[in-house]
């Protein structure tokens, strides 16, 4: 069997976060069950930078345009030519959807020339708004109407879905990652409280940045760090650290490759993931799977099943109850232990690799 998996980017790339680093894990379990699989992606890093276009193994990078200032205009002839040309190649073409042209132009193609496909959202069809209502309509029924499989995070992901299109066939397939470098696992005896993602008005870094405004008052060795790229939100991170005098508490890394995003949270003693309707973060999974005590919003569409683990704690709105859950681990290594082990076992119980990737390629077989 073959799969062709398609998504705006591919690594290095590493500012469309969890999309691209779910494709290249399916990539490398399938690989593994003897599933032969490549990558179509556009030769985007980011918004504006451009790597070389790359055709050959299993990672094709196709020369790409932008017509926009966000991730919403990227696409490339180019790859559509390379999905219609090698469409009798690959049993099964994976698209990693939203609804940006990219993704959208392979998807359309694949209806047009009849060619099977699935469609995998990672929650970004979740947000609404009148323009995108409309688009939904128009655009994303048909392509989930006519995929083989429209894969869905959890039953709040699958709702979403099927309000969009009714006859779509929808089965839930949940994140998982590759088993972890386990010289990473563990409880970490550091002072450092993390942010890793990218900093866009949803993923909240600046309710992240005022709880650390408070907790410097109660535990000023603590060392705040923020890691991501700019999605809008970094010029008033930056402006809010200044005005609360807190440069020399908190310090901004950046864009960070998968390795050292994974290395910035596993060296802390609690990360911090405040992201409002957040359907399934790889960061979280990640966190856990490292027994990296963590906090995540009332909102995150896991909320119940890791607080039935006890692998979490839960923040409201305000920035006074965040501080409170990240100095309540702080205060406690009891705590902080007992979230640990409970964080490894939901992400060995609940996330665990083995059994996701066999449920893929069962998938994919059933599709055939």
């Amino acid at each position: 069997m073959k799969i062709l998996s398609v998504c705006i980017f591919s690594p290095p790339a590493t500012s469309y976060g969890g999309p691209t680093t779910v494709a290249v894990t399916h990539a490398i379990g399938l690989r593994k069950e003897g599933v032969l699989v490549d990558i179509v992606s556009s030769n985007f890093l980011d918004r504006r930078t451009k790597s070389p276009p790359v055709t050959s193994g299993n990672i094709k990078r196709f020369q790409s345009y932008n017509l926009s200032r966000s991730f919403s205009g990227i696409f490339s002839i180019e790859a559509l030519k390379y999905i219609v040309l090698n469409r009798r190649k690959y049993d099964i073409v994976h698209i990693h959807l939203s609804r940006e042209m990219f993704p959208v132009m392979c998807a359309f193609t694949c209806c047009i020339f009849r060619i099977k496909y699935f469609t995998q959202t990672h929650g970004m069809l979740n947000t609404r708004s009148r323009s995108r209502d409309l688009f939904d309509l128009i655009i994303t029924s048909r392509i989930l109407r006519n995929a083989d499989v429209c894969l869905a995070l959890q039953d709040v992901e699958k709702n979403r879905l099927r309000k969009i299109s009714k006859y779509a066939n929808i089965k839930v397939l949940g994140n998982f990652i590759n088993p972890i470098d386990r010289s990473w696992v563990g409880f970490a005896n550091s002072n450092i409280v993390s942010f890793v993602a990218r900093l866009h008005p949803r993923k909240n870094v600046l309710l992240f940045i005022k709880a650390a405004s408070i907790l410097s008052e109660i535990h000023p060795n603590l060392k705040f760090l923020i890691a991501g790229d700019d999605g809008g939100d970094r010029e008033l991170a930056e402006n809010l650290v200044k005005e609360l005098n807190m440069s020399e508490h908190i310090e901004f890394l950046g864009n960070q490759t998968h390795s050292e995003a994974l290395s910035i949270i596993a060296s802390s003693q609690v990360y911090v993931l405040p992201s409002k309707d957040e359907p399934f973060a790889m960061s979280l999974v990640e966190a856990l799977a490292m027994g990296v005590p963590t906090i995540i919003h009332h909102t995150n569409h896991l909320v119940k099943e890791a607080t039935d683990y006890k692998a979490v704690k839960v923040c409201g709105d305000t920035p006074e109850d965040l501080a409170m859950q990240i100095s309540s681990i702080v205060e406690s290594k009891e705590q902080s232990i007992s979230m640990s082990v409970n964080g490894l076992k939901m992400s060995q119980e609940m996330l665990g690799y083995t059994s996701n990737i066999t449920r893929l390629k069962d998938l994919y077989n059933e599709s055939r």
